[in-house]
């Protein structure tokens, strides 16, 4: 093995150029750098590119282009302190548990619903968890709020333009959309109805889904909330809704599921939403919310029967309690969101049951 060291090279004060690059480990020393509308092709680890016609950088890392952002990625309808909201355990529960998102471990009791509830759906502004309708006993259209910094029991916010349960909603920092759902009497639900989460009161209509459903996924941007349709009168569903979501209407075709399922759950940050399995399935699938298309293979959870719940801080996704094999269960999971892969273990509930509804915000 030789040993050549050099203290200076000059070029009568001109740079050196290095026909031929060097390499360490395999990787070019030097740092490709592409600015383009397209994906560069053929990139080496390391590798820069500006993508042009988003105004965003990303870096070649792990054979993926991922993006580089300055700090941690924040998202207004989530937070550090994700919450998992009521449930069926052996009837409709009461508990409140929270996790810090970040940090494996089990939960810990938050407070407790004024009533026991099951098939709600959560959604949060970042300081502000709202759990939505589900069934009490009977199906229900009570709105109720937590203060996520502060443990404590639920406040009334409001009620749902109908009662209705096993439905979904997303948010995007501002309005919590209610997408479909069902009710004994009105069966299959096609309307969605919003609220502002900062400011308690009724919800107001919004539109319509593509069609009356009930067990969808949500997930939302800033500027979009997208659902799966779950399951109609002709069974599971592989189609995806849109809405602007500050912005009344009618949805808007999305895609399509790499499967058709329901009773899933969703959750996203700042670019990214995962569909996090659903009946029969294991299966999570991921969209980027920005762009309409269909849903690519993300991995898979542990259990196959959906029923679960999800929070993110905006860089970590966690499903917590679910079904499977008809055992009720207390498990929680973890993905990071822009990394593709299988959940990993993260704790688990306080108690076991499954119909939970999720939502995060900031714990300070």
């Amino acid at each position: 093995m030789s040993t050549l060291k050099v203290n200076a090279l000059n070029n009568g004060g001109s740079a050196i150029d290095l026909p031929n690059s060097f390499k360490l480990g395999g990787n070019p020393i030097e740092q490709g750098y592409t600015s383009s509308a397209t994906e560069p092709t053929s990139p080496n680890t390391g590798d820069l590119w500006w993508d042009s016609a988003n105004d965003k950088l990303y870096q070649y890392i792990d054979s993926e282009f991922k993006e580089l952002t300055l700090g941690t990625p924040g998202i207004a309808w989530g937070g550090d302190r994700g919450l998992f909201m009521g449930g069926q355990a052996s009837g409709a529960s009461t508990t409140v548990d929270y996790i810090s998102i970040a940090t494996p471990g089990n939960a810990t009791d938050f407070g407790d619903l004024s009533t026991g509830t099951y098939g709600g759906a959560g959604c949060s502004n970042g300081s502000r968890a709202v759990l939505s309708g589900g069934y009490t006993g009977s199906y229900t259209n009570a709105i109720h709020y937590f203060t996520i910094s502060t443990l404590g029991n639920s406040t009334s916010f409001g009620s749902l333009t109908l009662p209705r349960g096993f439905f979904c909603a997303a948010s995007n920092g501002t309005y919590g959309l209610n997408f479909g759902g069902y009710h004994n009497i009105y069966s299959y639900i096609n309307n969605v109805d919003y609220i502002t989460i900062d400011t308690t009161g009724n919800a107001s209509d919004f539109g319509d889904a593509s069609a009356s459903c009930y067990g969808g996924s949500g997930v939302a941007d800033e500027t979009y909330a997208v659902f799966t349709v779950g399951t109609t009168s002709s069974g599971a569903n592989l189609s995806i809704d849109y809405f602007t979501a500050a912005t009344t209407g009618n949805a808007t075709d999305f895609g399509d599921l790499t499967l058709a399922r329901f009773y899933g759950t969703g959750c996203s940050d700042a670019t990214r939403g995962l569909i996090m399995g659903g009946s029969g399935t294991n299966v999570t699938d991921y969209i980027t919310i920005a762009t309409p298309g269909n849903a690519t293979d993300f991995g898979d959870l542990s259990f196959s029967d959906g029923r679960n719940a999800a929070s993110s801080d905006g860089t970590y996704g966690v499903s917590g309690g679910g079904e499977s094999s008809g055992g009720i269960l207390n498990v929680i999971e973890y993905v990071t969101i822009q990394t593709t892969g299988n959940f990993s273990d993260f704790g688990d509930l306080t108690q076991a049951r499954n119909f939970v509804a999720g939502a995060s915000g900031s714990a300070a």
